[in-house]
């Protein structure tokens, strides 16, 4: 098959370039050749016969040199698709870890209530502070939990005069845990 001199000499010096290691693009290490064989077919279809003739290794580069900007734009389309599927679960997962957490924490609180009713039930008209004393590994949850079993009606509250400030007791309410 005929190849003219422009061809031939582009695609000895791609091949030398990528022989040496100037030129490493694995990608397109045997574009050169790819080039030749589409001019050759433009050169069947064009002139009836394979030929690659200036004219058809013009055409050639161009089909690749589009080919690659479809390629590219694929590309891109396809890591803007995958950077959104990503920060779409990484919104999904973060959510669900924040619901856990909610879930964990309302459990928590509901657990220190159910404590405090126990508590208060053994031992009616106790303290705040000496309960907050006796349930020492619930003492972050202790407060929200004191509201829980309040509204709940598991515990009362109620004020009795003391030495300078009112004295504020806790007793069992009329619902049970």
């Amino acid at each position: 098959m005929p190849v003219c001199n422009t061809a031939r000499a582009e695609i000895v010096e791609t091949d030398h370039r990528r022989q040496t290691g100037v030129d490493v693009d694995q990608m397109n290490a045997h574009r050169a050749f790819v080039r030749e064989k589409v001019a050759a077919v433009l050169g069947v279809v064009l002139d009836g016969h394979p030929a690659v003739t200036d004219q058809t290794w013009s055409l050639a580069g161009d089909l690749l040199d589009h080919s690659d900007h479809v390629i590219a734009g694929i590309t891109a389309h396809a890591t803007a698709e995958r950077r959104r599927s990503e920060q779409d679960t990484t919104e999904r997962l973060a959510a669900r870890a924040v619901r856990a957490s909610e879930r964990t924490e309302e459990w928590r609180t509901v657990e220190a209530a159910k404590r405090i009713a126990a508590k208060v039930r053994s031992q009616p008209g106790v303290t705040r502070n000496t309960l907050r004393g006796d349930l020492r590994r619930w003492r972050t949850e202790f407060e929200d939990g004191v509201a829980h079993a309040i509204a709940k009606g598991w515990i009362t509250t109620r004020t009795q005069p003391g030495q300078g400030t009112e004295k504020h007791t806790l007793h069992p309410g009329a619902a049970r845990p």
